[in-house]
Order: C-alpha cells, then sequence, then structure tokens
C-alpha cells in the first residue's frame, strides 16, 4: 500500500513540476498522458515476462514514474520554444522539433538501457533480486522513448497552441530567469579560473574515492525490525526440561535491557533447521517502540551486541545467540553472514576445532565483521 501510494505521489507531482515550468494545461497533459501510456505499457512487458507485481517491480515503477516523463517534456518543451522563437504553427514546430530531438532522445534509452539491462545478468541471489527491478525500468524507458517519438510530438501538434503565460507564470520565469543568470555568472566565473575549477573537481573525485572505501558494503542492508531473535543451543541430547531452565534464564536477562518490551520463547525447536529438538530454544525478543529507542544506544544493533555479551558470561549450560532478522523475509532465517566450515582432511574433531578457533581469531581483525560464535 504504501508503494502505490508513493506511486501516485510521484505522478501527481510530476504533474505540478510540468505545469509549474509550461504553464499551460494544454501543454502539461501531453508528459502526464505519456506517463500512463508509459506505464500500462510497462505493465504489458512485465506481463510478456511473467513478472507479477510485487515489491521489487513497484520500486522500479516508482523510480520510471520520473524518468519516463523525462523524453515527453523535452518534446513539448522544444514544440513550444519553435512555436515561441520561428513564429511557427504548432505542426510545424513539432516536426522542426523532433528533427531536432530525435537523436538526443535515442540517445537518452540507449543509455539508460545501458545502465539497467546489464544488472539483469548478474549471477547468484544478487541478480536473483534485481533483475525484475532493473527490467521493469528498461521496458519503461524504452515505452516512454517510442511514446516521445510518437504520440508526444502527434499531440503536441493538434493540442498546443501560442498564448501568453498566465500572471503567475510571469512572476516564476522572473524568477526563473534570476535565478539563472546568477548560475550562469557563477559559472563563468568558476571556468574563468581554469586551475581552480580543477582542483575542485579533483577533490570531488577524491572525496568519492574516499567515501567508496569507508562506507561499508553488503547485499541487503541490515535493518532494525523491531525484535531479535536469542537462539540457544545445548549439548545433543539434551532434555526439553534443561532447554526451558536456559530460556527462563535468557528471558530473565534480556528483560533487564531497557530497550526489551517484551520476550516470547519457542522452546523445543530450530528456526534455522526448521526442525524440532529438544536442546534448542528459539527466543523472539520484542524491542520498544521506535520512537523510544531513538539513541544509539538502544538501537537493534547494540542491543544485539549487549545481549550477546550478557548471555556469553552469564549462560554456561548453552551457547545463546542473538541474531537480527534477514531485511527480505525468505531470504535466509537470519541477517548478516552465515557459513559451515567443512573438514575435507583426515584430522578429526580437534583439527575442526583449532580452524575454528583460528578463523574466528583472524577474523577480528576486520573492523566491519563483529566477534563470530
Amino acid at each position: 500500500k504504501e508503494v502505490e501510494k508513493t506511486i501516485i505521489q510521484a505522478a501527481l507531482l510530476v504533474m505540478f513540476v510540468v505545469m509549474l515550468f509550461l504553464q499551460k494545461w494544454r501543454a502539461t497533459i501531453i508528459p502526464v498522458m505519456a506517463l500512463f501510456v508509459s506505464i500500462i505499457g510497462t505493465f504489458a512487458g512485465m506481463y510478456l515476462l511473467g513478472y507479477s507485481i510485487n515489491m521489487l517491480t513497484l520500486f522500479g515503477m516508482v523510480l520510471a514514474v520520473g524518468i519516463v516523463v523525462d523524453d515527453a517534456i523535452v518534446v513539448v518543451e522544444n514544440i513550444e520554444r519553435n512555436m515561441q522563437e520561428r513564429h511557427l504553427s504548432a505542426k510545424e514546430a513539432a516536426i522542426c522539433a523532433m528533427k531536432e530531438v530525435t537523436a538526443p532522445i535515442i540517445a537518452i534509452v540507449c543509455s539508460l538501457c545501458a545502465v539497467f539491462i546489464p544488472v539483469a545478468f548478474l549471477g547468484g541471489i544478487a541478480g536473483e533480486l534485481y533483475r525484475q527491478f532493473a527490467l521493469t525500468i528498461a521496458i519503461s524507458v524504452v515505452i516512454s522513448g517510442f511514446v516521445a517519438l510518437t504520440l508526444s510530438p502527434a499531440m503536441g501538434a493538434i493540442f498546443l497552441k501560442e498564448q501568453e503565460p498566465p500572471r503567475w507564470g510571469k512572476i516564476f520565469n522572473r524568477f526563473f530567469e534570476w535565478v539563472t543568470r546568477g548560475y550562469l555568472f557563477i559559472t563563468e566565473k568558476v571556468f574563468s579560473l581554469q586551475m581552480v575549477a580543477l582542483l575542485f573537481f579533483a577533490s570531488l573525485l577524491g572525496a568519492v574515492g574516499y567515501l567508496v572505501v569507508k562506507i561499508p558494503t553488503s547485499l541487503v542492508p541490515q535493518e532494525d525490525q523491531g525484535y531479535l531473535m536469542a537462539l540457544a543451543y545445548l549439548p545433543d541430547g539434551a532434555s526439553l526440561e534443561r532447554t526451558v531452565a536456559v530460556d527462563g534464564i535468557v528471558q530473565k536477562i534480556a528483560k533487564e535491557h531497557p530497550g526489551v518490551e517484551q520476550i516470547a520463547s519457542l522452546t523445543g525447536f530450530s528456526v534455522i533447521e526448521s526442525l524440532a529438538r529438544t536442546g534448542v530454544g528459539t527466543n523472539f525478543i520484542i524491542l520498544k517502540d521506535w520512537d523510544k529507542r531513538e539513541s544509539k544506544a538502544l538501537s537493534a544493533a547494540k542491543i544485539q551486541e549487549d545481549l550477546n555479551r550478557a548471555f556469553l558470561e552469564k549462560i554456561d549450560d548453552a551457547l545463546v545467540l542473538v541474531v537480527n532478522p534477514p531485511a527480505i523475509q525468505g531470504l535466509g532465517t537470519v541477517g548478516g553472514l552465515e557459513f559451515w566450515l567443512e573438514n575435507r582432511g583426515d584430522g578429526g574433531d580437534e583439527i575442526l576445532q583449532q580452524a575454528i578457533l583460528d578463523f574466528i581469531e583472524k577474523s577480528k581483525q576486520i573492523p566491519a565483521l563483529r566477534p563470530l560464535r
């Protein structure tokens, strides 16, 4: 529902911006028609590819709403300019405008497709996640380009008429001209000092490179979803009574944290393996409302860290891990990294245990990783 609302808001905002700058309802209706035709065509393309209306395709539509009107706006603005500057009729202005903007529109469509279509060929889980998102945008871009080369100039030749802008439009135009002159003045001053401009550009490139190195990377970001899971693992063959006792200690420790609202236990079941096991306890830790956890000390990540430390110090009968659920439901059972270490040699359990300890020790040297357990 929120994504659908966002699409409607984006369409209304596009209509407002077009009306603000073109200042004629006849000129505004052409990009709006192009928007709806492009969206209908995008749904048809999704149907042919076997895609459904889901979160990924709808997110692609949200982004596409702002893209698909660009080509139509370029056509309408060029027709308007030819009508005003050359005093041509709407039909003649449309023909003249298409001679000028056909190549740029095709170039825009090709450049956008060159960005999004390769994403559809990514391998692994990343490709599965972003394929529908990328192809939805690519389809909308291609259709919007076709509409801009066919429907938009035809509607411009029929609907557009030369007329004076309204009073509010004249006021806005004067303000926009003042902003334009200021921008041109600053630009001329900057480029008159070529060395300063080059240094500024180089500093921007350096800042981008620094941020690329410093900002953490991940496939799916960890999110504060308002709850955590505490998984208690007892030795194989442990009785259900021992697991219940450990879950009781887990509940007591968790409730002492100021960021925890309540906790519910599911004793004897492993959510990781989706199996019933008497020696495993699953505890759902419900956090307080986000409005009551505005400080970083009460964030889900910090609470997870605090509880992991507390369980490690106070519980000896079991291994208790606090995990953050995955940001995308169905993409694994827990957030973060999950891996298996397999012994393919002839060594016994002692060698495998030593390899695990060595791996954990080396992982502490990587700042992006939290302590492994």
